[in-house]
């Protein structure tokens, strides 16, 4: 049997949260299968969003120069205290993005379920 590493078990544990509060917040049902499923299209949605734009490299290309720049600018110490802010803000969007892709999920799932009601 494989082990799954630290990220995706923490995936799988923001995904199961976040479908628990779509279904507390909107009184739905949606169902926690295919985490695993979940979890990897995640990864190629964020994938897909990072290749296919083309203002999103040019912005990229601008971000690495700044912080490039910024980085010379520090000592040691700034260096060190930037370093760890940059980490947490990353965890921090990794995080939300997350969220916001489940959400879009658990919409979708409701509207589905909704629509088979009605043609019912």
């Amino acid at each position: 049997m494989c082990l799954k590493n630290k990220v995706e078990v923490n995936d799988e544990l923001i995904i199961q949260k976040s479908i628990d509060n779509f279904n507390n917040d909107f009184k739905t049902k949606i169902k926690k299968d295919n985490i695993s499923f979940l979890v990897s299209m995640y990864y190629n949605f964020v994938n897909l969003l990072s290749t296919d734009q083309v203002t999103s490299r040019d912005d990229l290309k601008k971000l690495v120069d700044v912080e490039e720049r910024l980085n010379k600018s520090f000592n040691k110490e700034q260096q060190e205290l930037f370093t760890e802010w940059n980490d947490l803000q990353d965890k921090m969007f990794d995080e939300y993005e997350k969220r916001a892709f489940i959400f879009g999920y658990c919409t979708c799932s409701e509207l589905n379920i909704e629509s088979k009601m009605s043609r019912n």
